[in-house]
């Protein structure tokens, strides 16, 4: 559970004519050095609101330094580098082998890299190099990684060419391809992409389509 419980904090009333659009809203600047008690997952405390400066809270945990936070992220309790739980910090270093029943990794590089989803955030990636197939352009968010994620290649989650590609590791299928090597070679075996595949006896395009892990489970394209 993560609560931030503001009911205590005042509010933005009907009869201040400023507050057009406001009305029973956070009146921030009013609220500073109000307690406010939180729980996060399972840390119970109470923070103090320091400061208020266009929409952004200056709040005080504990002994700690004064901490700078949207107030939007405070009301939503995402207190996560403010207590530890999350950090900015990479937390892995450049070396670390990464070896179980799933993965074989060693982090070759890292970097910070735009949220797609929250474009004033950045998150960890870090470079591996996979000790099974090969693959040393590979890139992995810190979170996934920590998860037990291994390497996209090995998965099938991308297709590298000369590494599990279709000509490379199922040559045989190529045949079944419109555009031959050209096109099956951005496939890998286990692809659910749908093709009409082509006979290649008789160079007629089946009518009905077929995903691609199919025609590999097969062996054929049937009739």
């Amino acid at each position: 559970m993560k609560k931030c419980f503001l009911d205590e904090l005042p509010r933005w009333g009907k009869a201040e004519k400023v507050t057009d659009g406001k009305q029973g809203t956070i009146n921030w600047k009013e609220s500073i050095g109000y307690i406010v008690k939180f729980i996060y997952d399972n840390i119970e405390g109470e923070i103090e609101i320091v400061d208020y400066n266009k929409s952004y809270l200056d709040i005080k945990y504990k002994d700690e330094d004064i901490y700078n936070i949207y107030s939007g992220t405070f009301t939503k309790c995402q207190l996560g580098i403010l207590l530890n739980k999350k950090t900015k910090k990479f937390r892995v270093e450049i070396g670390t082998i990464f070896k179980d029943n799933k993965r074989d990794i060693i982090i070759t590089n890292k970097e910070y890299k735009d949220n797609p989803y929250n474009k004033g955030n950045k998150l960890k990636w870090y470079n591996y190099k996979c000790n099974k197939c090969g693959w040393d352009e590979g890139w992995i968010e810190e979170s996934v990684l920590i998860r037990g994620q291994g390497c996209s290649c090995c998965t099938g989650q991308i297709v590298v060419e000369g590494i599990n590609d279709i000509p490379t590791v199922a040559p045989w299928m190529v045949k079944y391809f419109q555009g031959g090597y050209d096109e099956a070679k951005l496939y890998t075996k286990g692809s659910n992409h749908k093709i009409y595949p082509i006979c290649p006896d008789c160079n007629k395009v089946k009518n009905k389509s077929m995903e691609v892990c199919s025609i590999y489970a097969n062996r054929s394209i049937g009739v």
